[in-house]
């Protein structure tokens, strides 16, 4: 009796693991039907991205994060961060005619160069490839993409964009970035929108405590000083290829009797998104 019950258990255990088995659908699963032997393996890429660096970022008082934006345009004078898309035992970069060679995943330039000039960045790897699975395939990887520097006005997120925010998607609202330069050639930026009479910028005396500008994105912060009914307004945005601009933001409450001398010790700070397209 005891044999023949272990043989029912058994058979019941190898009929659920065939079953199991069966039902299984992981190509990297040693123990599946489709399991395939070079899941996971890669071949040797040289592929790249380009990122803007946007400088200084959000505080945690802020709420929201900023991310490095994927372009092949920058503005003047910005940083780009390259990094390359897989890993690789060997990284050897080219950067134009600069004689230096970096041996990172990843680095950073600040380019000053003619605006408009195309830079080839080249990446070379290596990358020793399972044969089995890449039978034909050379361990090292070339690949180049040009980036390109535009003046400081020609940025994407300058101008007027009209649009909601999520906390009141019935009401029409704008946020507006404009730059001017003053007398002795100092760059200027103003802010307006997001709050009826929001209008400040950093002429003068206070105005924006910090700006960084880029080709597709930005970060703004006014934390701290006396904008008026700006009320500590602070973002950071990211216009697309259709001009559409998102843009995460904190704000201290409007209030429409404010008198815009206001103190920002006791008021909370609140988060929202607003969504525009440029006009």
């Amino acid at each position: 009796m005891k044999n023949q019950f272990a043989l029912i258990f058994s058979i019941f255990i190898l009929s659920t693991f065939i079953a199991c088995n069966e039902d299984c659908e992981d190509p990297c699963n040693v123990d599946c039907n489709n399991y395939d032997p070079c899941c996971g393996q890669t071949k040797s890429d040289a592929s790249f991205t380009i990122y803007e660096l946007l400088g200084n970022g959000p505080k945690p008082s802020d709420g929201f994060e900023s991310k490095d934006v994927a372009t092949d345009t920058i503005l003047n004078s910005n940083f780009a961060l390259f990094r390359a898309d897989f890993e690789a035992d060997y990284y050897e970069w080219s950067v134009g005619t600069d004689p230096r060679v970096w041996n990172t995943r990843e680095f950073s330039l600040r380019f000053g160069l003619p605006n408009y000039t195309p830079i080839p960045i080249t990446l070379k790897v290596y990358k020793e490839s399972d044969k089995t699975c890449f039978p034909n395939n050379s361990d090292t990887a070339v690949f180049t993409r040009l980036l390109i520097t535009v003046p400081k006005d020609s940025s994407r997120v300058l101008g007027r964009f009209e649009g909601y925010m999520e906390s009141a998607p019935e009401e029409k609202n704008f946020f507006e970035i404009d730059t001017t330069t003053d007398f002795w050639g100092d760059r200027k930026y103003s802010i307006a929108g997001i709050t009826p009479k929001c209008s400040t910028s950093s002429l003068g005396g206070g105005g924006l405590e910090d700006i960084q500008l880029g080709y597709r994105s930005f970060y703004l912060s006014s934390i701290g000083t006396k904008i008026g009914c700006c009320n500590g307004l602070s973002a950071f945005g990211v216009v697309d290829n259709n001009k559409n601009l998102l843009m995460d933001f904190g704000i201290f409450p409007f209030n429409p009797n404010d008198t815009c001398q206001w103190s920002v010790l006791n008021d909370p700070y609140v988060n929202d998104i607003f969504s525009g397209i440029k006009q």
